[in-house]
């Protein structure tokens, strides 16, 4: 028995210290679909899709909200494959407080199907009865099941947890008022589902459990109010449609009547917000994708929260002196010059700092930080009206971006690369085009010292191209670059490969490709010792991930994808590689969490004990939940050690280590959290942590019950 508590300890330190393991750690892929909130464990949940592979399959990211950030909650077995990024079309997504669960509605034109979401896994459903591509759901609590309202056939059903059934009632046709985009919401005081239509009509109808009764306008709100969800605010104790100009509204039973709300924080359309209402911290939350920000509100104003980047033209730089990553994500208009927003990842999120004095530049080149403390900006073209490409240098040195005066600068032009050589100190600049980028297309080297551009005559470059992916890596002594895009491809779809040791360009090996590709990006990896590169493939089955370690590549585990495509920055600090479309890293210290060992059941089965988050440095959010399996438990204990051991106990239990800690778990309705900072101290850098829940039921003879261990290494 030994064994098996050393053999779990084991599987936990020999996956800390498997080299170049992906480790999501920030919910940034595409913009969410849906969202919901868990009351039993009082999270948000988010779907939203996140591309596999080589970008042609996907699955569903499953992120939970828990006051200060969302975090990715890996899930185990099968699960939906897609949500639509227009989710009220045809998915719906609520929680069944009675069986614990957020249930999500896939209305897809083929195979209709419903899952379940516990924290921690799906669960396949009985399917829908037929694709319903435009309904509506809420979890009716007067009968314990979810009501469904479809427009196609202007059907009620209800879902028992097991059981689909067709609803017959009298009275208004509902399907020819409540259209698309229809919402609804569990009206708990009243005991009635409120429903509101869609396309305009404005109109209000409740269920009492055996008909839709009504018909009352939603009142001038001078919006489509099935765009905007219905949310029960138990506060009030009244379903409201939030507004956010200031004005809300909530339903009386018979009217609409509007309250006083803080105004909207920024202006968004209808369908760019998706609202819950965060019971625990008892107030309204709002995820708004057009600026992929969450934020809450108080009694005078919305504050944000949290801020993602998900732009595809946005470029990240490594700021390795500050230890972190900025990132200037584009404002692009068509009616006027664009502008860009200068953002610094924080452990909550992005900070965003504000515009700083940059103009915004459509296919600009931007650099690392260098030892000097800069970062640099390159060309661009001007956007509307003129369309221009410039040569511009732009420095950011920690608080304001300024023009830099550079005699003898390259030619204007656009899509160049840009990276700084670390062992000379010196700007590499290569290549680009002008007139948009994809006319006059160049392969020029430039250097530019701190004072002025140096064009380098060579014996040997690549050819000319744009798009091409750069960087230098300290480690190697090189700049590296890859690929790009020809004057007769508009992708990059080159895969040849370079590096420049300031006096020529010399090629060297090529990854072995087995398809075209769409795009690359390269990065720095210090802990490594190498360089990353992560293509967008066209082909199925081929690695998309490659090290070069200065003589040979090695394929890697697939880099996630999120709406950044294949976009790749060195982690400062951490000698990572971050992958910002995805929040995730390549890393040689995981932070991770198995579970190992068994539980020993109460009188209604196991308590189980799960993470919440991963283990890594200046992780403020990482948790334990605790389920007791005891709905009217109220506390719990979880045990911590740092030594393994076999410890039997009474009633077959065993105990995987010698408890050195407790921590009290309050919980509610059978589920409890203890928090567990992880503080952003390098010396806990491979910290090992053992952990069981404890769980007190006098209906067994031994008195308590014990969750399987859990054993946590701390990592990047």
């Amino acid at each position: 028995m030994r064994d098996v508590a050393a053999w779990g300890l084991a599987a936990v330190t020999m996956t800390a210290a498997s080299a170049q393991s992906w480790v999501v750690r920030d919910a940034h892929s595409n913009p969410p679909a849906l969202v919901t909130y868990d009351s039993h464990r009082s999270r948000g949940v988010m779907l939203h899709n996140v591309f596999l592979g080589n970008g042609s399959s996907t699955a569903v990211l499953v992120s939970e909200w828990d006051g200060i950030r969302w975090t990715p909650r890996p899930a185990t077995g099968p699960g939906p494959t897609y949500v639509s990024g227009n989710g009220a079309l045809v998915h719906s997504f609520t929680f069944d407080p009675i069986r614990r669960q957020s249930i999500l509605l896939c209305g897809f034109n083929g195979a209709p199907e419903a899952w379940a979401w516990d924290g921690t896994s799906w669960t396949a459903l009985p399917a829908m009865p037929f694709p319903f591509l435009r309904h509506g759901a809420a979890f009716d609590l007067a009968t314990a099941s979810l009501l469904v309202f479809a427009d196609e056939g202007k059907l009620t059903w209800r879902f028992n947890g097991t059981t689909w059934s067709q609803l017959t009632f009298t009275g208004l046709d509902v399907g020819l008022q409540a259209g698309w985009f229809k919402t609804m919401a569990y009206d708990r005081v009243r005991g009635r589902t409120v429903m509101i239509g869609g396309n305009g009509t404005d109109v209000t109808y409740e269920w009492n459990g055996t008909a839709w009764t009504g018909g009352a306008p939603v009142g001038p709100l001078g919006i489509d109010p099935g765009q905007v969800a219905a949310i029960y605010d138990p506060q009030r104790g009244k379903v409201i449609l939030p507004n956010l100009n200031g004005t809300s509204w909530e339903w009386n039973g018979s009217n609409w009547l509007p309250f006083a709300t803080p105004a909207a924080p920024l202006g968004q359309s209808f369908f760019s917000r998706l609202f819950f209402y965060d019971e625990q911290r008892q107030h309204l939350a709002m995820y708004v994708r057009s600026t992929n920000s969450t934020w809450t509100q108080d009694p005078a104003a919305w504050v944000r929260r949290q801020r993602t980047v998900l732009s595809y033209a946005t470029l990240f730089s490594a700021d390795h002196p500050r230890g972190d990553v900025l990132a200037v994500e584009p404002e692009p208009s068509p009616f006027a010059a664009p502008l860009s927003t200068t953002l610094r990842r924080t452990a909550s999120g992005w900070q965003e700092l504000g515009n700083l004095g940059l103009p915004g530049r459509e296919g600009a080149a931007q650099s690392d930080r260098d030892l000097l403390g800069v970062i640099y900006r390159f060309g661009g073209n001007t956007g509307a009206p003129n369309f221009t490409e410039t040569n511009e240098l732009r420095a950011f040195n920690g608080t304001a971006w300024s023009l830099v005066a550079a005699p003898n600068a390259p030619t204007p032009r656009a899509y160049s690369a840009l990276a700084v050589d670390p062992i000379r100190q010196r700007l590499v600049s290569f290549g680009g085009g002008s007139q948009g980028g994809g006319g006059t297309l160049l392969n020029d080297t430039h250097e530019f010292d701190g004072t002025q551009w140096v064009q380098r005559s060579l014996t040997n470059a690549p050819s000319p191209r744009t798009f091409a992916a750069m960087c230098g890596s300290a480690t190697l002594g090189r700049v590296f670059l890859f690929g790009g895009a020809s004057a007769s491809v508009i992708f990059p779809s080159l895969t040849d490969f370079w590096s420049y040791d300031g006096t020529n360009w010399t090629q060297l090996p090529q990854p072995p490709l087995g398809a075209p590709i769409l795009g690359a990006s390269l990065a720095d990896f210090p802990a490594a010792g190498s360089i990353v590169l992560a293509v967008l493939t066209t082909g199925t089955g081929q690695p998309d991930t490659w090290s070069w370690n200065g003589t040979a590549w090695s394929a890697l585990a697939d880099a996630p994808v999120g709406h950044q495509g294949r976009a790749l920055v060195a982690e400062p600090g951490l000698g990572s590689v971050y992958a910002p479309g995805s929040g995730a890293l390549l890393t040689t210290n995981p932070s991770i969490a198995i579970p190992f060992g068994s539980g020993c059941a109460s009188s209604l089965g196991a308590p189980s004990l799960r993470p919440f988050g991963r283990p890594w440095l200046g992780n403020a959010s990482f948790a334990f939940d605790l389920t007791t399996a005891l709905p009217g438990l109220t506390a719990g204990l979880v045990a911590f050690g740092s030594q393994p051991a076999v410890i039997p106990l009474p009633g077959g239990c065993t105990a995987w280590f010698a408890p050195e800690a407790t921590q009290l778990v309050l919980a509610n309705n059978g589920f409890g959290s203890v928090s567990l900072p992880v503080p952003p101290q390098p010396s806990l850098l491979g910290a090992q942590l053992l952990a069981q829940g404890v769980v007190l039921d006098a209906a067994v003879a031994q008195g308590f019950a014990l969750s399987a261990a859990i054993g946590i290494v701390v990592g990047d």
